[in-house]
């Protein structure tokens, strides 16, 4: 179809059942410029695109269509969205391809690496499923509703609909882009806790404590998942609670202090004793110890973990 006549190539990622990101990679091995001109269209994750190819996530407005295009046919534009591009599908989850592994791999890096994998192809799943679904509906209503306002712009009640179908696009595309488990770039464990754990928690979660520079992400990333099981498993039906971590590390032993302080003064900390055989079964899963108490309107869970 000579690619290179073309100022602008709009590419869906799905196409039926191939990829837009195989066209787009096709058409780059023909011409290096092409990746330029091209824009990619998509409502799901933005985690298997093609590197260097400007996105537009669904639903859009015509305003961000037209301006999408705009910038392909200026060369010196920047690559909008392209820089989340080009991350394999489980870059957050891979278990690092280290050399020989020992002959009694920890238990606590088994388990986690599981859970870690099942949740990212449950993240996939759900999100291919809205894409397929609810955005690229909610993307051919909003457009369609543009259109008619630029018609017709008295059309009555136009306007109060638009909002309500933005409302909800902002929605579903607020649980496709949430990123998850960790950003590669984050190694800050406070900042790794309080964006996992900000599901569980009425404010971001207080941390003090921190891990030796030399353990890298993958140790941050196993303190953030431990912390996260913690206060699910002492998660109660009441709204949710404020919560405090303190993490201390030496060469043996990984100790996860975490206190739990309810939002108003009028709630309770929890039931740690309906919470304590949950507590028990995440300690043996984990080969760690397990203590908890409460304490006013405080409940306090200590987990000691072997490295």
């Amino acid at each position: 179809m000579d690619p290179g006549s073309y100022d602008a190539v709009l590419v869906d990622a799905n196409l039926g059942a191939e990829r837009g990101a195989d066209l787009i990679e096709t058409l780059r091995s023909r011409d290096e410029a092409m990746a330029a001109r091209c824009l990619m269209m998509t409502g799901g994750t933005l985690d298997m695109l093609p590197a260097g190819v400007a996105t537009l996530t669904k639903p859009f407005q015509l305003g961000q269509l037209l301006d999408a295009v705009r910038a392909r046919l200026r060369p010196t534009a920047p690559s909008g969205r392209g820089e989340h591009a080009g991350v394999p599908a489980d870059a957050d989850t891979q278990l690092p391809a280290a050399g020989p592994r020992r002959a009694a791999e920890p238990q606590v890096d088994q388990l986690l690496g599981i859970i870690r994998r099942l949740r990212a192809r449950e993240r996939r799943d759900l999100a291919d499923y809205l894409h397929d679904g609810p955005i690229q509906e909610l993307t051919a209503a909003s457009l369609e509703l543009q259109l008619r306002r630029r018609s017709a712009p008295a059309a009555l009640g136009t306007d109060s609909v638009q909002r309500q179908v933005d409302a909800a696009a902002g929605s579903l595309r607020g649980l496709v882009d949430e990123p998850w488990p960790l950003q590669p770039a984050q190694t800050s464990l406070t900042e790794v806790i309080s964006a996992r754990t900000a599901w569980l928690l009425a404010a971001p979660a207080a941390v003090d404590g921190d891990l030796p520079a030399a353990r890298g992400v993958d140790e941050v990333a196993r303190v953030a998942d431990i912390v996260e099981l913690m206060l699910l498993t002492t998660e109660t039906a009441g709204p949710p609670a404020r919560a405090h971590v303190t993490v201390r590390a030496d060469p043996s032993l990984l100790q996860i202090d975490l206190t739990r302080t309810p939002e108003r003064g009028d709630q309770t900390a929890g039931d740690l004793a309906a919470a304590q055989p949950a507590l028990d079964g995440l300690a043996a899963a984990l080969g760690a110890d397990v203590h908890a108490e409460l304490s006013g309107q405080q409940s306090r869970v200590c987990l000691t973990v072997r490295r």
